[in-house]
């Protein structure tokens, strides 16, 4: 659907990514990289997106520390001329929830296309060039401007067509299984953490592991879930349990509560 709106997929996806997390700076290269995007294609978008005046753009020099001359030097080769952090997420729950994660970091002197010198002790950013001298490096990067006269119509219109998403979802997540207890929070009313999608019921990991990568794919990003089985759900209530409290508590929207049906009986 906002793909007619905007008249481009990779514009929408940009926009999803700055309009829901307006607090945080993104590079070129980074953004083409998490969003899969060609390179080209995300520096033509956020030119057009910064003329609009929905972002901004900033540069910001970085040092060329001694340690990644010495490196570069020791293998015959030039500045580089650009920096890349590669961070590896793997999911810390007990099999069902991704809001934790573990980072790993890798980082990479990518010097061209067809030569990379890996060393795990540079702690770099992930920056696009726009300058360079011997020991320093201006980068630019993107941020959203609040104060842009169309932000929060904007932000509205992108959370209201991941409701839309969510609903899809559901929709596909009861072919699988039979959910007592389904709530959406997080990106889905418009806030920039939390549980995005909470889940009550008996579901094998696998299929909703599918439907949900399908979801994350229409969304633009990822998708942060927990599921409890019923048990584990009554009983945590029952004590009060932080965690449970502050979803049942916090602003969300109600898809599903067979539990409650039954708690009225």
């Amino acid at each position: 659907m906002l793909n007619k709106l905007f008249g481009s997929q990779a514009r929408v996806k940009i926009l999803k990514l700055f309009l829901l997390n307006p607090e945080k700076k993104y590079y070129i290269r980074q953004i083409a990289r998490d969003l899969k995007l060609q390179v080209n294609s995300v520096r033509r978008e956020l030119e057009n997106l910064r003329k609009f005046g929905i972002l901004i753009d900033q540069t910001k020099t970085i040092e060329i520390s001694d340690l990644e001359k010495a490196l570069l030097k020791e293998n015959g080769l030039k500045l580089p001329t650009f920096t890349e952090t590669k961070t590896v997420k793997t999911n810390s729950h007990d099999g069902f929830s991704n809001d934790s994660s573990v980072n790993n970091s890798i980082n990479t002197l990518e010097v061209n296309s067809e030569h990379k010198i890996e060393n795990n002790e540079i702690n770099s950013e992930l920056v696009e060039e726009v300058g360079k001298t011997e020991n320093k490096q201006e980068k630019k990067y993107y941020q959203a401007d609040k104060d842009f006269i169309l932000f929060n119509e904007l932000k509205s219109l992108i959370v209201k067509s991941q409701i839309l998403s969510a609903i899809e979802f559901v929709d596909r997540l009861k072919k699988i299984c039979q959910p007592q207890y389904l709530v959406l929070g997080g990106i889905f009313v418009g806030q920039e953490s939390g549980i995005d999608i909470f889940i009550v019921g008996e579901i094998a990991k696998e299929e909703l592991v599918k439907v949900m990568k399908t979801l994350e794919e229409e969304v633009g990003r990822e998708v942060n879930f927990t599921v409890m089985d019923p048990d584990e759900f009554k009983y945590r209530r029952e004590v009060t349990d932080v965690f449970l409290f502050n979803i049942l508590e916090g602003k969300k929207i109600v898809v599903i509560d067979e539990i409650g049906k039954g708690k009225r009986k």
